[in-house]
């Protein structure tokens, strides 16, 4: 930025944040906004130029000396370039030094040429996704599932979008600055349940296992089974976005269901980036990450919580000797952040899930691992989510633990 002049940039749809030195925007709602200029010296001037820019970095290192010579396959990316142009009038006006003068700017990405390289040979499924704009985020870590313990295996992506403003005096740059932006694409605040099939190996919804006792004979099994849930919003100013998942506790084997049933739950959030040097026409998974060198898969670990209830309430089954109890749960997926949503391009995509380790103990001991599909998105207007404090609060019906049986609501997905 030049000594004589001062630009300021104001934005009037930023996602409200309690931190605002990366300010968020919704590709759906655009940048909206004004650049404030003040001219203390007097500097002639007769236009602003105001320049958005997109750029996408991916990076995967290979160092498995045994699978492939040391290497780095790297791919650069123009995602975004759009410009706005303006007249200045206030020297024109007068000369008075120190006026401050405002340009008003609306850049509407719904409208953005967003793909500026060259297309894919199969244009129907590039046309699907080419309307859509890389999330913004950066990420590093290892990647590669042979080279155990070895720091070379990398991967990277760098998404960054910044705003610019040129000041000229004809010709002629006589002021300028910038200022870094984010921008999340989420044009489906209601997506489809994941189909799980196209994943294998990625999600476990049930599990079933065989309670420990001190007796070898005739344990009775529990099947734990969860329901992917409704998709995440997250929330603005920091505020803890909760996940509604669905808990479903069946025990065969048993005349008569336990008389209290401890559970202890355990919860993070993974986030599985795919980065790929080459542009992909479908979802990436995490086996083709193992297979193919030009796709890494990146999974990344939020903080943990824990939760616990008691299940005391059981009903009969479908078939004899099978009790069934339910339970909804309102589980923690961050706060104080603005993670990514779920989304899709051709050369970056991120999937979440929901890590749950759950331990039973009470009619017998067992620990069950499940990795539940979670999806984030960013509504507009934001949906009636309850906070934290009311969704763990204990109802007064309740002061004896948490009792739960078979639920008549609707299904998680119905609003």
């Amino acid at each position: 930025m030049s000594s004589g002049l001062e630009l300021s940039f104001e934005f009037s749809n930023a996602f409200p944040e309690k931190k605002e030195d990366h300010p968020l925007f919704m590709r759906q709602g655009g940048i909206r906004g004004c650049l404030k200029l003040r001219n203390p010296g007097g500097i002639e001037v007769d236009k602003v130029k105001l320049i958005l820019r997109g750029y996408m970095f991916n990076t995967i290192g290979h160092g498995c000396q045994e699978l492939y010579q040391p290497h780095k396959l790297r791919m650069e990316s123009k995602i975004l370039h759009m410009i706005d142009v303006q007249d200045s009038f206030a020297y024109a006006r007068d000369h008075c030094a120190g006026r401050e003068e405002v340009f008003n700017f609306d850049f509407q990405l719904r409208k953005a040429n967003y793909d500026l390289d060259e297309s894919l040979d199969d244009g129907e499924l590039l046309r699907q996704f080419n309307g859509f704009l890389p999330c913004s985020l950066g990420i590093f870590g290892p990647w590669c599932q042979h080279a155990v313990g070895q720091a070379c295996c990398q991967a990277e992506a760098l998404v960054k979008y910044e705003l610019e403003a040129k000041v000229f005096n004809g010709d002629d740059c006589v002021g300028s600055g910038f200022r870094p932006l984010r921008i999340f694409d989420c044009p489906d605040t209601n997506p489809p349940p994941v189909h799980l099939e196209h994943f294998p190996g990625e999600y476990t919804c049930s599990d079933e296992q065989r309670l420990r006792t001190l007796y070898k004979m005739g344990n009775p099994l529990l099947r734990v089974s969860v329901v992917e849930p409704k998709p995440v919003e997250i929330r603005p100013n920091g505020e803890m976005a909760l996940a509604a998942l669905m808990f479903r506790f069946t025990m065969r084997g048993v005349d008569a269901p336990p008389k209290q049933l401890e559970v202890r739950i355990n919860s993070m959030l993974k986030a599985m980036t795919f980065i790929a040097v080459n542009k992909l026409g479908s979802q990436p998974t995490v086996s083709l990450s193992k297979k193919c060198p030009l796709v890494a898969a990146v999974p990344k670990w939020g903080r943990s919580y824990h939760r616990k209830l008691r299940l005391g309430q059981w009903v009969g089954g479908e078939k004899p000797g099978e009790w069934v109890a339910s339970a909804l749960i309102w589980m923690p997926v961050c706060e104080n952040s603005t993670p990514a949503p779920t989304f899709f391009t051709p050369s970056l995509s991120r999937r979440y899930s929901s890590v749950l380790r759950i331990e039973v103990k009470g009619a017998g001991k067992a620990v069950f691992n499940l990795h539940i599909p979670v999806q984030i998105v960013y509504p507009d207007p934001i949906a009636d989510v309850p906070s934290y404090e009311t969704a763990t609060s204990t109802p007064s019906s309740e002061e004896e633990g948490f009792n739960f049986g078979i639920s008549d609501e609707l299904p998680i997905y119905v609003r």
